[in-house]
């Protein structure tokens, strides 16, 4: 998801030429992988019987998959959509991260519990750095006016 992320920014960057605007998913998404790994480490949850060794990471709670999946799609939505489109775009965004979740719990390599706090720390991650993207957006548009002369 963060080569997506990242991927996604490049587009953006391409046709609008704002670095933050192009750089908040890929920010968000490593900001997500941070999280995810400071909670694995501190609640050092095994992953089910079934797959456990199997992996590289042998911690199972939260899912990072189901964290920057819908840290990243509502980010976008919440940023790159226009306002009126936005509801569709966060339903949207709730579907694919709803299919991210459910594919790891399909595949057995984590528990119920693990994929609903992921998606939802992910949709709470999007939410809160969005905010603070916001506002360094306005200050990046700010900065790009001309200073207004003084008679």
């Amino acid at each position: 998801m963060t080569l997506w992320a990242a991927a996604g920014g490049l587009v953006v960057w391409w046709r609008t030429r704002r670095p933050l605007l192009a750089s908040t998913p890929l920010a968000i998404a490593l900001a997500a992988d941070a999280v995810v790994l400071a909670v694995k480490q501190a609640v050092a949850r095994p992953r089910p019987a079934l797959i456990a060794g199997a992996l590289g990471d042998r911690f199972s709670f939260p899912s990072g998959h189901a964290t920057v999946s819908a840290a990243v799609v509502v980010a976008i939505a919440l940023m790159w959509v226009r306002p009126e489109r936005r509801p569709a775009a966060l339903v949207a965004a709730g579907v694919f991260a709803t299919l991210v979740a459910a594919s790891r719990l399909v595949l057995g390599v984590h528990w119920l519990s693990d994929v609903v706090f992921g998606a939802a720390l992910g949709t709470l991650l999007a939410f809160g750095l969005t905010q603070v993207g916001a506002g360094l957006l306005e200050s990046e548009r700010i900065s790009s006016e001309p200073a207004s002369r003084v008679p």
